[in-house]
């Protein structure tokens, strides 16, 4: 079986007062995740931490499978489930987030 990774880049690009950390999981849409042998993707979950005072870029890479298939277009998701903020300091622009995908 064919392996290929999409990546998700956020970034953060304005507001760098506190840390931020970012909670992402892959969801199901209308592609099956991993075991399923019909599979389209492996389903991952994890934190991003950005830093108090970083402004840059984290990457969530999800592993998508080829299972021989011959099928239409299919989905699933990444969601940001959670967003904490650690010790602000006074700016009330406390973070900006941008997300792109890449195929690679």
């Amino acid at each position: 079986m064919r392996c290929f990774q999409v990546d998700f880049d956020v970034v953060r690009y304005r507001g760098s007062s506190g840390e931020v950390r970012v909670h992402y999981t892959t969801t199901v849409g209308t592609a099956r995740p991993a075991p399923d042998q019909r599979a389209l993707y492996v389903p991952s979950s994890g934190w991003l931490v950005f830093s108090d005072g970083r402004l840059g870029q984290q990457t969530v890479s999800v592993v998508l499978l080829d299972n021989g298939l011959l099928e239409g277009p299919q989905t699933f998701y990444v969601n940001i489930t959670r967003l904490e903020l650690v010790e602000p300091r006074s700016d009330w622009l406390v973070a900006c987030l941008r997300i792109t995908a890449y195929m690679r």
